[in-house]
């Protein structure tokens, strides 16, 4: 949603903050929406209790893990969990967009410094300019996250997009770099004893065990 908009600056700040304020409305509009089609999805299936607030959390932990304790019908389960993954996708945007909004917000302040003003507009860019890095394309192959919505994807595939986007809701923004790398290291390669991985400064390191395990 944020494609095509500028670096802020000090001369467009007021502009570009407008401008991410309407995408965090849109988001927050799309999330509500792919709630309720959960729900309905859900009591369509015949689910225990639906409007359990700790159900989607439930169903986006089993699709992490495989789905092995038939939470879904057989049936239902891929167009289910693509709502979830989806509603997932849209979340972490949101709280992704909220970051930078907040920020923006801070350098919009009247009475600050020029030196902390600039200093709040560079913290923003470099906000802006995180990437998802399972999003990225590498050797000119689909990333990860587009496999998974093109419906291209093995089921590993969805349960490791399921992974890292969980870990990003969780921890509430992006998985940087170290992060990225190190998570599907320990996935990829299947060396999930190596947690030496998760040094101090790392982040919530609790969160990443918690759904390493649940991988």
């Amino acid at each position: 949603l944020s494609k095509g908009l500028p670096t802020v600056t000090n001369g467009n700040l007021q502009n570009v903050s407008n401008a991410y304020k309407g995408i965090q409305s849109t988001l927050s509009d799309k999330c509500a929406q792919l709630d309720a089609q959960l729900m309905r999805a859900l009591q369509n299936d015949d689910v225990e209790n639906p409007s359990d607030p700790n159900l989607k959390a439930q169903i986006l932990n089993s699709v992490i893990q495989g789905q092995p304790t038939g939470l879904i019908s057989e049936k239902n389960r891929l167009s289910v969990e693509n709502l979830a993954l989806s509603y997932l996708m849209f979340h972490t945007e949101l709280l992704y967009v909220n970051d930078i909004v907040k920020q923006l917000g801070k350098a919009e302040v009247d009475g600050i410094s020029p030196k902390k003003k600039d200093s709040l507009i560079k913290d923003a860019n470099g906000m802006i300019q995180t990437k998802r890095h399972y999003a990225q394309q590498t050797d000119g192959k689909d990333s990860l996250m587009q496999r998974v919505m093109t419906g291209s994807a093995s089921k590993d595939d969805r349960r490791l997009l399921a992974l890292l986007m969980r870990c990003e809701d969780k921890m509430g923004h992006r998985l940087r770099e170290q992060q990225y790398d190190v998570v599907t290291k320990l996935i990829v390669e299947d060396n999930k004893n190596k947690f030496t991985e998760l040094k101090t400064g790392f982040g919530k390191t609790d969160v990443l065990l918690f759904l390493l395990c649940l991988y």
